[in-house]
């Protein structure tokens, strides 16, 4: 593949590797669909920033936050809320990731009562979020400590 990208123009070999030649006609759409991740996560924040009571953490865990997933892999979000509406608003911003990116938003809302049980019962994914969350909002500490 990269040297069909040589072949036409939109790379150049380099000592080491390679590098995107800018002055190709193609090179923004290159840039562009490199920087999807950011962009995803510029929208969650956005929609999340809209909501009335802010959440004390929103992130990507799972093949989104290791960036490892492909086409049909879901966007596994985590969301710790003490709204009142959280299973709304989880459901929605799980349509929105779902519209964006044509990938199902497995989306999860807990409150910090259900992490602090989660935390007390030893719950297996609690480690898991607290390794490879990617935060997008709110503080990492909203999962306590793990042991």
């Amino acid at each position: 593949m990269l040297l069909r990208l040589v072949h036409e123009g939109l790379v150049h070999q380099a000592p080491g590797g390679y590098v995107l030649n800018r002055d190709h006609i193609a090179a923004p759409a290159v840039e562009m669909l490199a920087s999807l991740h950011g962009e995803l996560t510029g929208r969650i924040r956005a929609a999340v920033e809209e909501w009335p009571i802010r959440p004390a953490l929103v992130g990507m865990f799972g093949s989104a936050a290791r960036r490892d997933g492909d086409a049909g892999s879901d966007i596994d979000v985590l969301v710790v809320s003490d709204d009142s509406d959280l299973d709304g608003r989880v459901d929605e911003l799980a349509e929105q990731i779902r519209r964006w990116t044509g990938n199902r938003g497995q989306v999860i809302g807990r409150t910090p009562e259900e992490i602090g049980r989660l935390r007390r019962v030893k719950e297996p994914i609690l480690s898991e979020w607290t390794r490879d969350l990617v935060v997008i909002v709110g503080e990492r500490t909203a999962l306590g400590k793990v042991a």
